[in-house]
């Protein structure tokens, strides 16, 4: 049985939460923005009770694993998950990120987000329909839920009202655009990931990365990162720390793993894996090996 998750109410620089009994926004369970500087453990696995999930990525990286899969969420990526779906970050941490979240309730017809009918079971039809974990938008919608939160946190009706059409005017946009914007990788951007991944336990160059990408080394790092929203390196940082997760857990020790995916000293390996997961790999094999 997976806890369920609610959000309370919170109000700092750096967090801010209002929930369906601050905004009055029938179905609007919560609506948050969060500005994490520094990474923290795993989230284990949770529910939302009846609520959809769905997180914008402003900057940083987010990462869900839901179904058995992980994704990694970049700047201008949306995920979703669906009403009582098992989710969490898997092994990966709750990394450094800045993001907007909303939990709804898309059962709630009568009224849902404050539209009449028929036009609230269209939202509401249309929110519960969605196929897919993660989708690239843009960032254009950035500025709007910034002005969305600041409206709903006043007491003025016509400021709230203001505030519910911009989180109108987001689900709206998000759902014209979710056929066209799933996230794709090109065949030869492609061919340079499965080089990485099958490569862990070696040093690999741009080079390298390019040549089999068949681009210039300039190309090769623009597309690469328009992709898959990292850089190369951080890309083939993260794949080995992930690795590494997977080593330490089978019983490898850190001195082994460290050398075993290339890394120059097992001290910059741990500085590594630490500033990724927020543990140090002795940590991380003491709480997940299973002897």
């Amino acid at each position: 049985m997976f806890k369920d998750i609610r959000d309370d109410y919170v109000w700092s620089k750096e967090r801010k939460i209002l929930t369906e009994q601050e905004t009055h926004i029938n179905g609007l369970v919560s609506f948050g923005y969060n500005h994490q500087v520094n990474a923290k453990r795993p989230q284990d696995t949770h529910i939302h009770k009846n609520s959809i999930e769905i997180t914008y990525v402003i900057k940083g990286e987010y990462y869900l694993f839901v179904n058995n899969k992980e994704y990694v969420a970049t700047g201008g990526d949306i995920t979703v998950t669906l009403p009582n779906e098992p989710h969490g970050t898997g092994i990966a941490p709750r990394a450094v990120n800045e993001i907007f979240w909303m939990h709804i309730n898309a059962d709630k017809i009568d009224g849902f987000m404050g539209l009449a009918s028929p036009w609230n079971s269209i939202l509401s039809d249309t929110l519960l329909s969605v196929k897919g974990y993660l989708f690239h938008a843009d960032l254009t919608q950035v500025s709007n839920l910034h002005d969305a939160m600041n409206c709903l946190s006043q007491a003025s009706p016509f400021s709230m009202e203001i505030g519910r059409n911009l989180i109108v005017g987001f689900l709206n946009y998000f759902l014209r655009n979710i056929k066209m914007t799933s996230k794709s990788i090109s065949s030869d951007i492609n061919h340079a990931i499965t080089f990485i991944n099958s490569n862990l336990n070696q040093q690999i160059s741009l080079e390298q990365l390019a040549s089999i990408s068949n681009l210039s080394i300039s190309r090769f790092k623009t597309k690469f990162k328009e992709e898959t929203g990292v850089t190369p390196n951080m890309y083939i940082t993260r794949r080995k720390i992930s690795e590494a997760q997977r080593l330490l857990a089978s019983g490898m020790s850190v001195t082994d793993t460290a050398f075993a995916l290339d890394f120059s000293s097992s001290n910059y390996f741990a500085t590594v894996f630490k500033k990724i997961t927020s543990m140090q790999p002795t940590d991380y094999r003491k709480k997940y090996y299973k002897h």
